[in-house]
């Protein structure tokens, strides 16, 4: 009888995924893909990549995974398109799916503007494929519509994963100067988009029909739309969401920030905002920060609203049928006549907000926000800010645009930022004395104490005295000691003073650190005399 081992049965229908190196093992890129299996990975070497099989790439229909071995700081497609000679990095087009990653690029020099026949996508074109792009750079690339990014089928729904990526300075010359997505389910987390342009609408991001966006942890900035709307956003019949997000400095015709577009007789689409920034947007007629428009939807929690200028409805504008609910929100320090600006046939609603023009409310305020300066412009809470704890306790959100933890205090606090009191660890010396005599002990007691209202934690403790004599000793250095709130941890130390020690005064300094970083320290003076 004949019969196979469980073992050879396995090694004969298992494959392995194989690696493929670029240029050790083949010459271009597109030479790398041609030869790899589904499931392959091809590894490309530091280098800049040009001309014929090293643009144009194409997976054809194959899920592989593409990566540069050393990062997109080292490693640069340049695709050399010009009007001439028209070129993108990559054109997937067979029913790839997520599985199909681009890893560690930087992608420059894409060029398919209207000369070319499917002048979509300067960077990248998906169409009738989905990919997985990760930390990859997409610089200086020029299309008719997706300066950088197009993912649009037309026929059928695509998926983009795009994670840890910077568009930065593409153009379109109709719309989408960073990306186009249409009939695309886009997902985002840590990418920037900035000094991208277009000479019509969305001079960052062009959201068209049944898109869905779900963007975390983002930035888009600095875009313009030269003659229309939607300076960082343009959004026309899509569901976008937005988490720890900041859309600023971003300029256009209407909607500066963001224009936001519904269909009549249609379900109305839906802008979902948390903890998120828009300042410093401008536009020349209506909507600096934000333009709702023809029975679109917004729900901004947790959100600011700020800085931003136009003609008409500074921060928000809404028009035909529009509907807009700002909670825990800030809306207030926007330039124009008025900041908020809704026609008689929209509806914006607002509660526990610091609203301008004196927009009424349950739990709303219309008070300076005092804010200050931070990492992601001038407006973090300062300690004297009327909106720290006047948010709705019964709408919670965990964390704020900056990753810190909410609630701070007693209470949540209105728009995107969450005041952090200053607080930590403080020293604290006491029982030395005033003089010592050569062959005496210094004793002390050298506490820290927690006086905030969370755990802090120490792990380095350093005794130095300094005068006519110096010292440095540890006092403590190892795994970090948790001390919890209202509690004072720490030792008695003494030090016996040589008894040929110079006379003199001397300064005796403790402090305590936390991964090298200095918290606190406290000092005293001893007298060293006959």
């Amino acid at each position: 009888m004949f019969r196979i081992s469980a073992l050879s049965f396995l090694s004969a229908t298992v494959s392995f995924a194989a690696v493929h190196r670029v240029p050790a093992d083949h010459p271009t890129i597109q030479a790398g893909l041609d030869f790899a299996s589904a499931g392959d990975t091809v590894l490309v070497a530091d280098g800049t990549y040009r001309g014929d099989g090293n643009r144009d790439l194409d997976f054809r229909g194959k899920d592989l995974v593409l990566r540069s071995e050393f990062g997109r700081d080292v490693t640069e497609i340049d695709c050399e398109g010009t009007a001439d000679d028209p070129h993108r990095g990559f054109y997937l087009h067979s029913g790839e799916s997520l599985a199909a990653r681009i890893e560690g690029f930087t992608i420059t020099g894409g060029y398919v503007l209207p000369v070319d026949e499917k002048p979509f996508g300067g960077g990248i074109w998906l169409d009738h494929a989905s990919a997985t792009v990760i930390d990859c750079v997409i610089r200086n690339c020029e299309a008719q519509l997706g300066g950088a990014i197009m993912a649009f089928a037309g026929d059928q729904e695509i998926f983009l994963d795009l994670i840890g990526c910077d568009l930065v300075e593409n153009f379109a010359s109709t719309y989408g100067g960073a990306v186009y997505f249409g009939l695309c389910s886009a997902k985002i987390e840590d990418c920037r988009f900035e000094n991208n342009r277009a000479l019509n609408r969305a001079g960052g991001l062009y959201l068209s029909t049944f898109t869905n966006m779900d963007m975390r942890d983002s930035v888009i900035r600095d875009n313009a739309a030269e003659a229309a709307e939607g300076g960082g956003i343009f959004s026309y019949r899509a569901d976008v969401d937005l988490e720890r997000c900041v859309i600023a400095g971003n300029e256009a015709l209407q909607g500066g920030g963001v224009e936001f577009r519904g269909k009549p007789g249609e379900e109305s689409p839906l802008l979902s905002m948390t903890n998120c920034l828009i300042s410093d947007n401008s536009a020349t007629v209506d909507g600096g920060g934000i333009d709702a428009f023809r029975g679109a939807e917004i729900s901004a929690r947790f959100t600011t609203v700020t800085g931003n200028s136009a003609a008409h409805g500074a921060g928000i504008a809404c028009g035909e049928s529009a509907e807009v609910a700002f909670s825990n929100s800030i809306v207030r320090g926007n330039e124009a006549g008025n900041e908020i600006s809704a026609d008689d046939s929209s509806r914006l609603s607002s509660s526990y907000s610091n609203m301008g023009d004196g927009w009424s409310g349950e739990g709303n305020i219309d008070l300076d926000p005092r804010f200050v300066a931070g990492g992601n412009g001038d407006y973090l809470l300062s300690e004297d800010s009327p909106c720290i704890d006047a948010a709705n306790p019964e709408d919670p959100t965990d964390r704020d645009l900056e990753g810190d933890e909410r609630p701070q205090g007693r209470g949540y606090d209105m728009g995107a930022d969450e005041f952090v009191p200053a607080c930590d660890l403080n020293v604290v010396l006491s029982d030395y004395p005033e003089s010592l005599r050569p062959n005496e002990v210094l004793a002390f007691r050298a506490d820290a104490e927690n006086s905030c209202d969370g755990d802090l934690g120490l792990n380095e403790a350093i005794m130095s005295v300094t005068g006519p004599a110096a010292l440095e000793r540890s006092l403590y250095e190892g795994a970090m000691i948790i001390i919890e709130s209202g509690v004072r941890v720490g030792a008695s130390v003494t030090l016996r003073v040589p008894p040929r020690a110079p006379l003199g005064v001397y300064g005796v300094e403790v402090t305590i650190y936390r991964d090298g970083e200095i918290i606190d320290s406290g000092a005293f003076e001893v007298e060293i005399r006959d």
